[in-house]
């Protein structure tokens, strides 16, 4: 079974990394790649993409140094994605939120991405702005993800009209 129609066109999602040109070319290769194997899989898309002739090749930091360099920084990443607080709020209810935000700050003069706690983005409105947009920004590429789902628009109408009294829509 095709995976997808004759004249498809394969673009980077917007919160990709990954350029037109490279979209153009490594999407009919997944495609392909599914067609043949009946399914993807990260383990079967690392073994075709070995051999420098594969149109995947070139995706793939081969350097067994940089590699593990790069797997180091995704771990750490990992880890301040995976930690949640538990706190009590004015009522004493019990709660539990992200541990850590990834927001941008300058250092030594230039904008930089880092984690901060949640304690120290609400403690400084312009942080907690950050926050707030991206979560917004989130909830519009949610919507647009899942927009073929017919069963979900009613959801998606209150809840961004309410975040955009908060963060107006960018």
């Amino acid at each position: 079974m095709m995976a997808f129609a004759p004249g498809t066109v394969f673009r980077p999602r917007d919160s990709s990394r990954m350029s037109v040109e490279q979209a153009a070319r490594y999407g009919p290769e997944l495609a392909n790649l599914q067609d043949r194997m009946g399914r993807l899989e990260p383990e079967i898309l690392v073994d075709e993409a070995r051999p420098k002739s594969s149109p995947l090749h070139d995706w793939f930091e081969w350097d067994t140094k940089k590699a593990a360099h790069k797997h180091h920084l995704e771990q750490a990443r990992y880890l301040l994605r995976s930690i949640e607080i538990v706190y009590k709020d004015a009522d004493q209810v019990e709660r539990t939120t992200k541990g850590f935000h990834n927001v941008t700050v300058m250092v030594a003069g230039t904008p930089s991405q880092v984690y901060l706690s949640t304690p120290v983005i609400f403690s400084k409105p312009d942080l907690r702005s950050q926050v707030i947009a991206q979560a917004y920004s989130e909830l519009q590429r949610w919507k647009i993800r899942y927009a073929e789902y017919k069963e979900l628009a009613e959801f998606f109408k209150p809840v961004l009209e309410a975040i955009e009294k908060i963060v107006p829509p960018q």
